[in-house]
C-alpha cells in the first residue's frame, strides 16, 4: 500500500471483516461488507463497492447515495437530503429540489429495512415492540433494545 494514499470512496464498518480476511488469506463468512483491499491498492475498478449505504437507529433511517446523504429522523418526518461533501453540517436540505432522488431514496429505505423482532421497526413504539417480543415468548438480554 502506497504511503499517503487517499481514497474518497464511501465505505462502512461491515467492510472491515472481508478486508481483514482477504489480507489474512482466509475465507470470510457471509457479510454485507466488501473488501477494501482493491481500494487500498489503488484499484477502484476492481472494488465491488456499494450501490448505497443504509443505517437505522431507533426511529431514524439514513442513506448514503452517491454524493448525497439522506436522513429521516422519524417515520412521521419528511426525508432530508444533503450534499455529503459540500454540506457536512447538514444545514441546507435539498429534498424539495430533488423529488426524483427523494423517491429513489424512499424506495431504498423500504428495500433495505429488514424486520426483526430483536429491534423495533422505525416508528414502532417501545410499548408495542415489548408486547410483540413478549407475545413471541422471547426474553431479551438486558443490553438489547436500549434506544
Amino acid at each position: 500500500i502506497e504511503p499517503g494514499r487517499v481514497c474518497d470512496e464511501p465505505w462502512y464498518y461491515p467492510d472491515l471483516m472481508p478486508t481483514a480476511a482477504e489480507i489474512a488469506g482466509v475465507e470470510c463468512p457471509p457479510t454485507d461488507g466488501s473488501s477494501l483491499v482493491p481500494l487500498l491498492e489503488g484499484d477502484r475498478r476492481n472494488w465491488d463497492g456499494h450501490e448505497y449505504l443504509y443505517w437505522e437507529h431507533g426511529d431514524a433511517q439514513a442513506v448514503r447515495l452517491e454524493d448525497y446523504y439522506a436522513t429521516r429522523p422519524h417515520p412521521e418526518r419528511p426525508l432530508e437530503i444533503y450534499h455529503a461533501d459540500d454540506d457536512p453540517g447538514q444545514e441546507s436540505d435539498l429534498a424539495e429540489e430533488m423529488p426524483e432522488t427523494v423517491a429513489l431514496i424512499e424506495e431504498i429505505m423500504c428495500e433495505a429495512h429488514e424486520d426483526t423482532i430483536y429491534f423495533p421497526a422505525p416508528g414502532q413504539t417501545r410499548e408495542d415492540w415489548e408486547a410483540e417480543v413478549a407475545a413471541a415468548g422471547i426474553e431479551l438480554p438486558e443490553n438489547i433494545g436500549r434506544f
